[in-house]
């Protein structure tokens, strides 16, 4: 982000951005190191993908690591600070409202803290509007050259 005070550590810092915005919705805040990291990587994943064609990164963490977030809040300041969009498939419907109703709420609150924007939030249902993994693998595996072996990308 072309912003540092809202970037790396300092956004989720216990009296930061995300600490604020997870009170301004009367939710507990935990600084977890796992979620940060993972922040971080995604942040690094999307700057990659302005001069390269594709940003995708593959993650796994443990359950109560607050992965939502750690993707979501990154890559909704991404999309804010460029006036674009950004498209996130979830398996299952649950999570999708969780996104809608608990951590979309808080990137909306850290985007508007951290650029004064303010961010709109969709839960799209229906076979139409989901990422078919097939072609989502397919693409994976056509944009692959960062060396690491294609058993890494899915099956």
């Amino acid at each position: 982000m072309d912003n540092p005070e809202f970037s790396g550590p300092g956004l989720w810092a216990p009296r930061g951005p995300v600490a604020a915005a997870y009170k301004a919705i009367g939710l507990p805040y935990t600084r977890r190191a796992g979620q940060m990291q993972m922040a971080g990587i995604i942040e690094e994943a999307l700057w990659r993908q302005e001069t390269q064609p594709c940003g995708i990164v593959p993650i796994e963490a443990a359950t109560g690591t607050g992965k939502t977030a750690a993707y979501l809040i990154p890559g909704a300041l991404h999309a804010a600070e460029r006036s674009s969009r950004l498209l996130i498939s979830t398996h299952t419907i649950a999570l999708g409202a969780q996104i809608l109703h608990r951590e979309g709420r808080v990137a909306q609150h850290v985007v508007e803290a951290a650029l004064g924007k303010r961010l709109t939030i969709a839960h799209m249902c229906g076979i139409r509007n989901f990422v078919s993994p097939s072609r989502a693998l397919a693409l994976g595996n056509m944009r692959r050259d960062d060396g690491l072996p294609k058993p890494a990308w899915g099956h």
